[in-house]
């Protein structure tokens, strides 16, 4: 026999006009000698949907806001990808919104002091410094220098887990 699967979530509507979520997935079973069997599993994920929202909103208030701030805002993952910039760290550094999520923040820093502002990010990292601060010279796209102040502090997931600094 064969066996292929596929899944789906969709909202559902009850008799009543209420909504809700469920995560569908269909296994087809083909056999030789017998009818082929269609398995269908519902799961309601109407929790997580909502959960995944509330997420969605946050985050998009975060963004809204960082927008509006005159100040540089970069988030990073563990290994110092930045993952997020406000419009103004990209014009500032001469860089498209879209280019600024390629660069490592060091890419960002003199090449002098590289060394330096990666040893003290990984040790926020490592020793869950939770509130950093430092002076670097930045480098734009186009090599002019600037002088930063950073202060960081961790982005941690629900599990307590260190994902990134901002």
């Amino acid at each position: 026999s064969t066996l292929s699967s596929s899944s789906a979530a969709s909202d559902v509507y009850k008799r009543q006009g209420d909504t809700f979520w469920v995560e569908a997935t269909t296994t087809r079973v083909e056999q030789q000698d017998s009818p082929h069997l269609l398995i269908v599993n519902w799961l309601d994920i109407s929790e997580r949907k909502k959960s995944e929202k509330i997420l969605w909103e946050k985050e998009k208030r975060f963004r809204e806001m960082s927008e509006l701030l005159p100040e540089l805002v970069f988030e990073t993952d563990k290994t110092g990808r930045i993952t997020f910039a406000n419009r103004i760290a990209g014009t500032t550094f001469g860089y498209r919104h879209e280019e600024v999520n390629l660069l490592n923040f060091s890419d960002l820093i003199a090449p002098e002091q590289r060394e330096t502002a990666r040893i003290n990010f990984d040790k926020s990292i490592n020793n869950r410094n939770d509130s950093n601060d430092h002076e670097y010279t930045a480098i734009s796209g186009k090599g002019r220098r600037i002088p930063v102040y950073v202060h960081t502090s961790l982005i941690t997931n629900d599990a307590d887990e260190i994902t990134g600094l901002r």
